[in-house]
């Protein structure tokens, strides 16, 4: 009974990774050697697709039609990634999380020492962290079932996204010069979006 058992399941674990191959594993590092073969043809043409006319006739229909089978390539295996609507806005709302890590890192002389860096710099950096506020809370709602969602890849709770937008929203209104103590608010509201993300401080 118990090599049965044992022959069954070896037989089950097989089965379960050879569906796991070939309906994810692969068509994944398929889409990625496509990604690599598109930045690589970036390269190849780009003295090409720079100045147009120049290369001559042969040379730019070669090209031309490398780039739209790339285009077709990558389209045709999105479609070959089981549920890839799920993945790619999971994949998106990393992305800025990680580009919030950077802009922490990137105007932290800024919202430390408000007033300092010059009305352009402080409206800029205002601007930029606006705009992660406004990604970051849109991209939850890009997630389908996000509470659960959220759950299964480990992603801040909806609770915790929609405090550090707001705290982002508070960083970025206190960067310019004022009679109040801006200095520890913003170093408190930087420690915190640190904190509900996740990201190791810096």
């Amino acid at each position: 009974m118990t090599v049965f058992v044992t022959i069954i399941s070896g037989v089950a674990t097989f089965v379960l990774g050879q569906i796991l191959l070939k309906l994810l594993i692969e068509p994944v590092h398929e889409f990625r050697r496509t990604v690599a073969d598109i930045a690589l043809a970036l390269i190849e043409y780009a003295n090409i697709y720079a100045n147009p006319g120049v290369a001559g006739e042969e040379v730019e229909k070669l090209a031309s039609v490398n780039l739209r089978k790339l285009s077709s390539r990558l389209h045709a295996q999105m479609y070959l990634i089981p549920c890839y609507s799920l993945i790619e806005p999971v994949h998106e709302f990393r992305r800025t999380v990680a580009d919030i890590a950077l802009a922490l890192i990137e105007y932290a002389n800024i919202y430390a020492n408000p007033g300092v860096a010059g009305e352009e710099v402080e409206k800029l950096a205002s601007v930029n962290l606006r705009k992660l506020s406004s990604r970051l809370h849109a991209q939850m709602y890009l997630i389908p079932c996000y509470s659960f969602t959220s759950k299964v890849f480990r992603l801040p709770s909806g609770d915790k996204v929609r405090e550090v937008a707001s705290n982002i929203i508070g960083l970025s209104n206190g960067l310019s010069k004022s009679s109040s103590d801006l200095i520890s608010a913003n170093v408190q509201r930087a420690n915190k979006i640190h904190h509900l993300l996740g990201i190791p401080p810096s």
